[in-house]
């Protein structure tokens, strides 16, 4: 296997990358990445609420959880309708959409946590930091 596909390329990672999604198309920054991160940090929730009961999070740890990642991780979309009807992007709509749908939040997550996407097909500098082989 060869470890070069791990190197991150910084400008999709953070800004995204567009990728075919049903019938549509979904402007992704990878999950957990350094904005996702901050924003979660940013905004803690209560000790209390990070307690998973019967192996289900907390609304308040899914609303944080969906806020962020309409903040920077589902970062636009294409070709979405409900009952037919376009589906314009923004910040809120995308937030509304993940909390609603956990089907549709777990496909985002699932898409943008996949490497391939955010591979940096010039990764000889980053492969030169970690040393010779």
């Amino acid at each position: 296997m060869d470890l070069g596909q791990f190197v991150n390329d910084t400008d999709s990672m953070l800004n995204g990358v567009w990728v075919d999604f049903m019938d549509g198309r979904i402007l992704i920054a990878k999950f957990g990445n350094p904005n996702y991160q901050a924003f979660i940090q940013g905004n803690r929730v209560p000790e209390a609420a990070v307690d998973f009961e019967g192996g289900k999070a907390s609304d308040e740890l899914v609303d944080l959880m969906c806020r962020g990642m309409a903040e920077t991780v589902l970062l636009g979309w294409e070709g979405f309708t409900i009952r037919g009807e376009p589906v314009e992007y923004s910040t809120e709509t995308a937030y509304r959409v993940l909390k609603q749908f956990d089907g549709f939040r777990n496909q985002v997550i699932a898409q943008s946590s996949q490497q391939a996407h955010f591979a940096n097909e010039e990764f000889e500098e980053a492969l030169n930091k970690i040393g010779p082989f």
